[in-house]
């Protein structure tokens, strides 16, 4: 049978109503949602990108895109101090630690003030100490250490009671304390921040810290909200059938059938993300800035919608609008570099000529990354797909007349593929059939390509390669390159001290190099086999 609804228990569930404060709970909103996560075999439960904050890792054995987390039998030290058995709702000795803190704050006349010795040269100091205090209420607490640091116009902050109390605001690193959110009179608020870090707090209080986060990430989903795209941009792109496409996107999943005699509500899957909606228009002449929309899921962020700014002010809309977003000034669109997870958009870099990258936006680490979609002539046209709160897929439009260049469909790899860690080199050669045992072209499915330089820079490196490694039994998920003074490099994932392996030695000190290298596949296109041939250099390494 298919779940008619998904369970939260009594605590979390009050922990998220406190999260959306005075505001109901979008109920329908998370009926939509959810049936657009996975629903793992293991155990049935929709699979967000978090790790509940610290209960679950990534197995590493497998990729980061496979979204594989193992659970702990044996919970390590950090682990337990999370106290996941602990009511996080009610929790116990709370009334007595806001009785133990002192009700008024120090006398002001005892407090520290150097104002007097603060250069007129710093830009703060003009300011008034009204719109200072304004200024760090909205900074999260290790930025206003820092700009204390920058500017002695900040000095005062320390303290100051108002600001203390910004910390305990229903958005800021303190706000799952909710019982004193509306709360009047005197308090030592920075006594209270103190004794509330982390070494100081209870079990409960432990507790309701990690749910809270997860509250505030599903509130934020839940709260995205679909913007709505003009008539004229979708009218003028309808009307353009001579752009060439080209196209990234996470993992579809086939959709298994259901069984006889069941009716779904809600087709399942196991992992990757569903498309449910497209969209496409036209990029818009006199572009001034680019707004770009992120929504966290977890430990990372998805792209979720990209906001296009003209020089007279109009704007369109194409995704899901949020609370946290870039802003990149630019009068072009060159295309992008993306990095894609089997759930969707990650991040991006945008190219606004050629050559000239924006720093990344999103998330970018441990993911895929790809070329593909920066362009050869103008981007015309951008494409979407969405599930029901970010963007799953990205498509760019450009003149079907654009020359061939190595950014084309019959252009390098290096554009065309997903790379993983990162995009390599233009400088490296890579063979553009046997990587993959067949002649891929494009990035049309999600199949990353992993690799790693054995090598080092220029090839320095070979002269300490000694021994390659791979499983003995099964296939060959991994190859492990060991060298004498230099750290083991491994070209797939396994275990830190596998043990069923063979070993093959390399003389890289004498001068033997692997010359070429050929492999056998199994009928679904998995390695079987490889074999390395050695040339020996009659001169050893010096």
């Amino acid at each position: 049978m298919d779940p008619c609804g998904f369970v939260f228990h009594e605590a979390c569930w009050s922990i998220l109503q406190h999260a959306y404060q005075d505001k109901h709970i979008p109920l329908a909103r998370i009926l939509e949602v959810f049936p657009s996560l996975p629903l793992p075999l293991c155990d049935g439960i929709p699979n967000w990108d978090h790790n509940y904050e610290g209960l679950t890792t990534l197995d590493d054995k497998y990729f980061p895109w496979h979204g594989e987390w193992k659970a702990v039998n044996f919970p390590a030290l950090e682990q337990q101090l999370l106290h996941p058995k602990s009511n996080p709702y009610q929790v116990f000795g709370l009334e007595d630690l806001l009785k133990d803190i002192q009700q008024s704050p120090p006398d002001p006349k005892l407090i520290y003030t150097a104002t007097s010795s603060i250069s007129m040269g710093d830009c703060f100091q003009r300011l008034p100490l009204e719109i200072r205090n304004e200024i760090v209420s909205y900074l999260p607490t290790a930025d206003i250490f820092g700009l204390r640091l920058a500017s002695r116009a900040f000095l005062h902050t320390f303290w100051c009671q108002a600001f203390w109390r910004t910390r305990f605001w229903p958005n800021a690193d303190r706000g799952f304390l909710f019982e004193i959110w509306y709360q009047h009179g005197t308090r030592d608020w920075r006594a209270l921040y103190r004794r509330t870090n982390n070494s100081c707090l209870t079990p409960g209080l432990q507790n309701r810290k990690r749910v809270w986060k997860l509250a505030v990430a599903l509130r934020d989903i839940l709260d995205s909200e679909w913007m709505d795209i003009s008539s004229e941009p979708r009218v003028e792109f309808l009307a353009r059938t001579d752009l060439k496409w080209k196209r990234l996107a996470g993992e579809f999943p086939k959709m298994p059938t259901p069984l006889k005699g069941l009716i779904r509500r809600t087709p399942t899957f196991y992992s990757g993300c569903r498309e449910f909606r497209k969209e496409h228009i036209l990029i818009p002449q006199h572009l001034a800035r680019i707004a770009v929309y992120l929504v966290r899921d977890g430990d990372g962020h998805y792209i979720s919608c990209f906001k296009f700014i003209l020089t007279g002010g109009k704007t369109i809309c194409l995704g899901y609008r949020t609370g946290q977003l870039a802003l990149v000034d630019t009068p072009a669109l060159k295309g992008f570099i993306l990095a894609v997870g089997s759930k969707g958009i990650h991040g991006l870099q945008i190219m606004t000529a050629p050559g000239s990258l924006t720093p990344w936006i999103g998330s970018h680490d441990q993911c895929p990354k790809s070329r593909w979609l920066v362009t050869d002539g103008p981007l015309i046209a951008l494409g979407a797909g969405f599930d029901v709160f970010k963007i799953v897929s990205l498509a760019v439009g450009e003149e079907s007349t654009s020359h061939k260049s190595l950014n084309d469909h019959h252009g390098s790899l290096h554009n065309r593929a997903l790379w993983y860690p990162d995009i390599p080199s233009p400088d490296l050669f890579v063979g553009e059939t046997c990587v993959t045992g067949h002649n891929s072209t494009v990035a049309s499915e999600y199949e990353p390509l992993c690799w790693v330089c054995i090598g080092g820079l220029g090839g320095n490196d070979l002269r300490y390669l000694q021994e390659i490694m791979i499983p003995s039994y099964g296939q060959v998920e991994w190859i492990r390159f060991h060298y004498t003074d230099l750290d083991a490099v491994t070209l797939g994932r396994s275990r830190p001290d596998p043990i069923d392996v063979s070993r093959f030695a390399i003389d890289g000190q004498g001068g033997e190099i692997i010359e070429n290298v050929e492999i056998q596949l199994t009928k679904n296109g998995k390695l079987k086999s490889f074999k390395a041939s050695m040339h020996a250099n009659n001169q050893p390494w010096l």
